[in-house]
Parts: structure tokens; C-alpha cells; sequence
């Protein structure tokens, strides 16, 4: 059945527009949807007669978790690529696992007794902490220039101690602020120093989108995974900017919201993983490739035991010499080298980027 000219227009017109718009007009169209989503779901939930003590060390625990992942396979990257493009993620995951953390074991009812220089402002300012401190990171992560590195281990061992390090110090600033500043919660509802601090990650954002040029940015995986990170903490933070008091609707929802970042930076790089084992896939086919002409190349020259052949990749096309003391080899064993000379020159350019030289 076919469809009417008419009916066809508008949606050919729609189509176009969609086209227009692209991709990251698509995307900021789904985030405007997912906000008036999750809004509605946030309205339409019960307010602050729910108390689930356990539901943010389950999400807590969970971000914990992801971090870890993406600590392991970002440095497992480092060493065996021996280039920094995964180093600046060890260094956010440490940092941000450390304040979820802390969050967790500082929040009311996770632990029955009472840490030192803990008082009933500490898991509010450390959430404020790690939810400016997220997009921040991830903003650092795009803006930050890597390479190659002469030595990973040790590269990685002190971006993991530095990392460390801000986070203990991190940590104990924001317990100390806690003790200063104005409450951010009493009685179970929030005050306007604590809205006032939730449009915080906002600033990182704006910022990211001034400051950020896609052709300095690190590897594309990371790039989108830390982009898409950046809007999930968007509206995440547009959630919050609805919430009035612990255990309300919109207190759940942007709770659950604060895992989604960490998804994403999980996500690319599990992505980057991949990729690095289907290029080293690809390398190991290859030097099997050339492994197997080389023994067939001597195969050939063994035939003809005067002959001196040389492979060399110094320029565009493969060079091939016979000496010329050396009687004349027959033609089809001279034709079966060559094509095997040009082979082996060929595959020696794709396995290595400087150019190879060697005297069979």
C-alpha cells in the first residue's frame, strides 16, 4: 500500500529538519526530553515520607565500583600502549572513587558510630564536592594534552599517587568547610546555600563548551564517553535544582542520576580496551604474515645460494638487488623473490612506522 503525496510531505519535511539540526542538536533535543521526563517522575513521586537509608551507599558502593574498573583497565592501557591517553582517566577515577567513598561512610545510618570531624553537614558537602568535582574532571580530561611516554609505570605510579593525594587533601577541605560554612541541610530540607551550590557543575559545563576544540581532544572514544558523561551531569544537576528535602522524588532521581556519569566514563573505556586488543589482533596477523614469506623468501634464496637479495622501505616502492658477481637466477625464481621482496617491504611499513632495512 502506498503512502498519499500528501501524507508524504510533512515527513519528508521532518526529515529534513532532523537532518538540519544534526547530531548534537538531536542530542540536546533528548536530554530537553529525559529532563521533562524525569521532572514529571520526580512530581509525581511521593515527597520526604519514604526513608530509604540504603539507597545511596547502593549507588555509592556502585559508582566505587566502576571507577575501580576503569582505574585497572586505564592503567593495564598505559603500560601496555606506553602512551598517556588513559593516564588522565586513572587520575579521575582515583579522585572521584575517593569522594563517593567518603560520601558513603559519611552518610546518616551506614555506620553505626560516629567518625571524628564528622557531624550531620559532611555527606552533604562531600556530595557537593563530588558532583562539582565530576564535570570539572571530565572537563580536564578533554582539555588535557597526552602523548607518548618514555616510562609508563613510573608515569602511571605518580599520577596514581597525585591522585591520591588530592583526594585526601580534597576530602579534609571539605570536612573542615563543613564546619564553617552554613548548614546545606536542617531538618531534613535543604537550604539556599545548598541550591545555590547545585548549579555549580553548570559553570564546568559552559565552560567545556567555550574552552573545548574537538581537534585537541584526546582519543574519540574518550571524548564521547567524557561528553556524554558531561550531559548526564547536566540533567542530573537540572534535578537537583528541583529537590526540597532528603528522600523526596526528586532527591531519589537525581541520586540514581549521579551513576550515569560514572557508566559513561566506564563505557568508553571498556571501549578503548577493546579497540587495543583488536589492533594488537590485527598486528599479530600480520606478523605472521611476514614471518611466513620470510621463510618462504629463504626458501628461494636457498636455491640460489650466490644470490644477495636486499629489502629496503627507505623509499615509496620496495627496492630489490642482486649482486652482480652472481650468476643469473632463473626467471621464475627471480619473479617469485621479487613479488615476496615487495610483500615482505609492504608488511614491515604496516607492522613498523620508521622505515625497515635488512639484508637477507
Amino acid at each position: 500500500m502506498s503512502i498519499p503525496p500528501v501524507l508524504a510531505v510533512p515527513g519528508g519535511r521532518a526529515v529534513g529538519r532532523l537532518k538540519r539540526i544534526g547530531a548534537r542538536g538531536l542530542l540536546a533535543l533528548l536530554a530537553v526530553a529525559v529532563m521533562m521526563l524525569l521532572s514529571v517522575l520526580g512530581a509525581l513521586l511521593p515527597g520526604a515520607t519514604l526513608p530509604l537509608t540504603w539507597y545511596v551507599p547502593v549507588f555509592d558502593s556502585a559508582m566505587v565500583v566502576m571507577l575501580a574498573v576503569v582505574l585497572f583497565l586505564s592503567s593495564t592501557d598505559v603500560v601496555i600502549r606506553r602512551h598517556g591517553r588513559s593516564l588522565p582517566l586513572a587520575f579521575v577515577s582515583v579522585v572521584l572513587g575517593m569522594l563517593w567513598l567518603q560520601h558513603m561512610l559519611t552518610f546518616p545510618g551506614v555506620i553505626p558510630f560516629t567518625l571524628p570531624f564528622v557531624t550531620n553537614q559532611t555527606a552533604p558537602f562531600l556530595f557537593q564536592a563530588a558532583h562539582i568535582g565530576t564535570p570539572a574532571l571530565f572537563a580536564w580530561i578533554l582539555l588535557h594534552q597526552v602523548g607518548s611516554l618514555a616510562q609508563p609505570r613510573r608515569s602511571l605510579v605518580r599520577a596514581v599517587a597525585l591522585a591520591l593525594a588530592v583526594s585526601v587533601a580534597a576530602v579534609a577541605v571539605t570536612a573542615g568547610l563543613a564546619l564553617v560554612l552554613p548548614p546545606l541541610i536542617i531538618g531534613g530540607r535543604f537550604t539556599e546555600f545548598n541550591t545555590l551550590l547545585q548549579a555549580g557543575p553548570f559553570l564546568a559545563v559552559a565552560f567545556v563548551a567555550v574552552a573545548y576544540r574537538r581537534a585537541r581532544g584526546p582519543d574519540r572514544r574518550i571524548e564521547s564517553s567524557v561528553i556524554a558523561g558531561l550531559i548526564f551531569v547536566s540533567v542530573e544537576t537540572m534535578v537537583f535544582m528541583f529537590m526540597q528535602a532528603r528522600y523526596d522524588g526528586f532527591w531519589y532521581v537525581g541520586h540514581a542520576l549521579t551513576v550515569l556519569p560514572c557508566a559513561a566514563l566506564l563505557v568508553g573505556t571498556v571501549g578503548l580496551h577493546a579497540a587495543a586488543r583488536r589492533d594488537a589482533e590485527v598486528q599479530l596477523r600480520v606478523m605472521e604474515r611476514l614471518k611466513e614469506s620470510q621463510q618462504r623468501l629463504q626458501v628461494i634464496i636457498d636455491t640460489s645460494p650466490s644470490a644477495v637479495i636486499m629489502i629496503t622501505g627507505s623509499s615509496d616502492r620496495s627496492l630489490i638487488q642482486r649482486h652482480s658477481d652472481s650468476p643469473s637466477m632463473p626467471g621464475s625464481i627471480r619473479s617469485r623473490t621479487i613479488r615476496l621482496g615487495v610483500a615482505c617491504s609492504s608488511m614491515l611499513r604496516a607492522v613498523s612506522p620508521s622505515p625497515a632495512s635488512s639484508v637477507l
